[in-house]
C-alpha cells in the first residue's frame, strides 16, 4: 500500500542473457522468467545477450544493450509501482555493466536479487563486483548456486547483507532414460562451447588414451567449435581416431536430452575461470549418467570424496582408465546399472534447490512463506 491506502502493482524488470547463443546463464534466465511470469503479471525483460567472440563489436553490444536495460529501470517505478528487479550476474567485465543497474535499483528503492553464475571473482576479489555490492545494498538478496559459493561470497565481499542458496538443480527435471542398446562400446561423451578452457584437449586425449590401451571406447562431441584451435584439435582427433568418434555438432536445447540418453559417461574437464554450477552437469546426471570432472565451482563440494573428482590431467586420465577397466568386464545391463547408482550418489552432493528465494528477494512471496510448490527435491532416485 502507499501512503492513501492504494494497492500499488508489481512490475518484475529482468535483465540477462537469453538463447541465443545457448549457455548456463542465459538458460537459467530463461527458465527463471518463466518462473516469474506464473508468479507476476507484468515482467520486462532486456535482452543482453551478444553473438560472436569477445571484440570491440561485442561489447558495444552488450553497452547498449544494458544502457536500454537503465531506461527500462528508470521508466519502471511509475504510476506508484512496486518494482523487483532480477539481475542475471555476469563475470569478469561484463559485470561493469551492471553496476549502473544496481546503483538505479538503490536510489530508487526497487527489491533487487542478484543471481551470481561465476566463481571467478570470489578466489581472488574483483573491483567490479566490489563496485556493485556498494552499490546495489542494502535492498538487494545475493543469490548463489551453492553454499561453498555463498560462504565465499559473503567472505569475500562482507558488504552483502542478505544471501540465499538455490542451486541450478532447481530448473532441470529429471529425464525419462529409456534401455540403452546392448553395445560392447562405452560410449564416452562431451557436451558444450568446445574449446581449451571447456577441456576438450583433455576429453580427446582421454579417449585416444583409452583407444591405445585396449579399451572399447567411442566419443560423443556436441557443441560449437570456439575457435580455430579447437576445430583443427577435433579435426587431428578424427584422422586419428576418426571411426570411434562422432562429432553431433551444435545441438537445439530440445535435443540435449537425447544426446545424454545415448552416452554412458560424461566427461567435463573444464577449467573455465566462470565455472559456477554447470547446468550440462546437472543434466547429465538427471538422466542417470556419471559426470568425471574437475573440482571447478560448486563442482568441488559436490563432488568431493567421489571417485569422481579429479585434481589434474593426470589424475583425470587415471580415474577414466581405473573406470574404463571396471567398466570393461561388464555386461550392458549391470553397466547401466553401476553408472546410474553412480548418477544418483553425485546428484546428492548439490544443495538447496528452493526457487523461492529468488520469488521472496523480488518482493514476490513473504520470506517465511511455504516454499513447497516452487522447490525441486535434490534427492532424487533413478529406476534401474
Amino acid at each position: 500500500m502507499n501512503r492513501h491506502g492504494v494497492k500499488r502493482s508489481r512490475v518484475v524488470v529482468s535483465v540477462g542473457p537469453l538463447p541465443p547463443p545457448l549457455h548456463g546463464a542465459s538458460i537459467v534466465h530463461d527458465l527463471v522468467l518463466g518462473l516469474l511470469r506464473q508468479e507476476c503479471e507484468q515482467v520486462r525483460v532486456v535482452d543482453t545477450s551478444a553473438a560472436g567472440r569477445v571484440g570491440a563489436r561485442y561489447h558495444l553490444i552488450r553497452a547498449v544493450m544494458h544502457l536500454r536495460a537503465a531506461g527500462v529501470l528508470l521508466r519502471a517505478g511509475g504510476a506508484g509501482r512496486q518494482v523487483g528487479v532480477y539481475l542475471t550476474g555476469a563475470g569478469g567485465a561484463g559485470i561493469w555493466y551492471q553496476v549502473p543497474l544496481a546503483l538505479i535499483s538503490r536510489l530508487f528503492g526497487y527489491s533487487l536479487v542478484y543471481h551470481h553464475h561465476s566463481f571467478a571473482y570470489l578466489d581472488t576479489g574483483a573491483a567490479a563486483m566490489r563496485c556493485l555490492v556498494a552499490a546495489a545494498e542494502p535492498s538487494t538478496c545475493h543469490v548463489a548456486l551453492c553454499e561453498d559459493m555463498r560462504a565465499r561470497l559473503v567472505q569475500r565481499y562482507p558488504g552483502i547483507r542478505s544471501s540465499a542458496v538455490c542451486s541450478n538443480s532447481a530448473f532441470v527435471g529429471l529425464t525419462s532414460r529409456g534401455k540403452s542398446r546392448p553395445s560392447a562400446e562405452i560410449r564416452l561423451g562431451h557436451l558444450g562451447n568446445l574449446n581449451a578452457d571447456k577441456g576438450l584437449g583433455v576429453v580427446l586425449s582421454a579417449h585416444a588414451r583409452a583407444r591405445a590401451a585396449g579399451h572399447a571406447t567411442h566419443l560423443h562431441l556436441a557443441g560449437p567449435l570456439a575457435d580455430e584451435s579447437a576445430e583443427s584439435a577435433l579435426r587431428a582427433a578424427e584422422r586419428r581416431d576418426g571411426a570411434t568418434i562422432t562429432y553431433h555438432g551444435p545441438l537445439a536445447r530440445a535435443q540435449v536430452a537425447g544426446f545424454l540418453q545415448g552416452i554412458d559417461v560424461f566427461l567435463f574437464p573444464s577449467r573455465y575461470r566462470n565455472e559456477a554450477e554447470p547446468l550440462v552437469v546437472l543434466e547429465a546426471l538427471r538422466a542417470g549418467v556419471p559426470v568425471l570432472a574437475f573440482g571447478v565451482g560448486c563442482l568441488s563440494a559436490a563432488f568431493r570424496g567421489t571417485r569422481w573428482l579429479a585434481s589434474d590431467e593426470a589424475d583425470y586420465h587415471t580415474r577414466l582408465q581405473q573406470l574404463l577397466a571396471q567398466l570393461g568386464g561388464l555386461g550392458p545391463s549391470s553397466r547401466q546399472k553401476l553408472l546410474r547408482a553412480a548418477a544418483v550418489e553425485l546428484n546428492a552432493g548439490f544443495g538447496t534447490a528452493d526457487r523461492a528465494v529468488i520469488l521472496a528477494g523480488l518482493g514476490l512471496r513473504d520470506r517465511d512463506a511455504d516454499s513447497a510448490p516452487t522447490t525441486t527435491e535434490r534427492r532424487w532416485s533413478h529406476p534401474v
